[in-house]
């Protein structure tokens, strides 16, 4: 009181400046957290390597991690992490710090065909999280393929729900459209153009129909086939593809309007191959706006999808000495990419193209999965 009363007094006299200055102290927030992403290893055992992410694009290791786990394909929602190991898949709950316990195993294969000699390949979540889809390879004897759908239930709990038809073009992730009405993939067993379409019901379960898509331009009759699908939130459909009769094979991108009945209309092919062919890409990925779509081999690239459609490098190249295989987004402006020995990091800043933020080495990655936190 005594102080107070002579801080008063001095106020009054015009000695404020007389008195130090009085410190407020405050504790600094940390970053929040964006995103989790996991990474599924190929080791032994199989393990996957979970990491919080904050809004720099800092990567922090979840507690416990890496946690033992089927780590072939990854999907995952805000409660649960599903892991294959080609034979069964696992649910995984996650904590509040997406930390993961192991919680039920479901077969596979046991509704294959042939289930002996059979496995189970990509997994993929259609956008509500209710229905996972694994692709099946061998489904029905030697490259009879086919998507088997399972039912999410209470506590993560996989039901086997029912198998699509059978191709050998069938067994790459399943893209699924905006209005999760259709999903769509790619094949060339038969080194033919063939682009794959689904409509899905509202049980999950998906038929395969003809999307009447047209090829690229291709006067020549060289021989095209599609290798990877990426789907925007604009409502457009990415096709990575390779033409096979020269040497080395020049890759190119392709881009189609899914309109409302799911059919899939031809809008431009006109990427710069040469420029994509030092990087030789597999992969490729449109962030959650669907405005900035990513490829991915040895390298990265970056490329603005324009209101007509159509294709806009942006800046060079980056990593051109790493080969990644699989690439994903959250929502916060962040890129993951992983190669076999290591997880990047990325930050967009739109059409100032992407700087990477963090890179953390790990052994045998096979798998990404990201969760965008909020």
């Amino acid at each position: 009181m005594r102080v107070a009363q002579f801080a008063s007094i001095l106020l009054a006299l015009g000695f404020a400046t007389a008195m130090p200055a009085q410190t407020s102290v405050s504790a600094t927030s940390p970053a929040p957290t964006v995103a989790y992403v996991y990474v599924g290893q190929n080791t032994s055992p199989e393990k996957v390597s979970a990491f919080a992410v904050n809004s720099n694009g800092a990567l922090t290791t979840v507690s416990g991690s890496p946690f033992s786990a089927r780590s072939q394909s990854l999907a995952v929602t805000s409660g649960y992490l599903f892991g294959t190991d080609g034979k069964y898949i696992t649910t995984y709950a996650r904590n509040s710090n997406g930390a993961l316990h192991a919680t039920s195993t479901i077969s596979a294969i046991a509704h294959n065909d042939t289930p002996t000699g059979s496995g189970a390949g990509a997994l993929t979540l259609d956008h509500t999280g209710s229905t996972l889809y694994a692709a099946e390879f061998e489904f029905q004897g030697s490259d009879n393929d086919a998507y088997a759908a399972f039912s999410v239930g209470s506590g993560g709990l996989l039901k086997f729900q029912s198998n699509s038809a059978i191709s050998v073009d069938y067994g790459s992730e399943l893209q699924f459209s905006p209005s999760n009405l259709f999903a769509y993939s790619s094949g060339c067993y038969f080194a033919g153009w063939e682009l794959n379409a689904f409509r899905r019901a509202a049980s999950g379960q998906i038929t395969a129909f003809n999307p009447a898509a047209a090829m690229p331009s291709n006067p020549s009759g060289d021989l095209l086939c599609p290798a990877a699908t990426a789907v925007s939130a604009k409502g457009y459909l990415a096709v990575l593809y390779f033409d096979e009769s020269t040497s080395p094979i020049k890759p190119n991108i392709a881009i189609y309007r899914i309109v409302a009945s799911g059919d899939l209309v031809l809008v431009s092919s006109a990427v710069e191959a040469n420029n994509l062919q030092p990087m030789n890409p597999d992969t490729l990925r449109f962030d959650p706006t669907g405005t900035y779509l990513v490829v991915a081999g040895t390298g990265i690239d970056y490329f603005l999808l324009n209101s007509n459609g159509t294709l806009a490098r942006i800046g060079d190249a980056l990593d051109s000495t790493i080969r990644f295989t699989d690439v994903r987004w959250d929502k916060a402006g962040h890129l993951y990419a992983i190669s076999a020995a290591s997880l990047h990091v990325f930050t967009s800043h739109n059409m100032g193209g992407l700087t990477q933020t963090a890179t953390r080495p790990l052994t045998n990655a096979v798998s990404l999965a990201v969760l965008p936190a909020h």
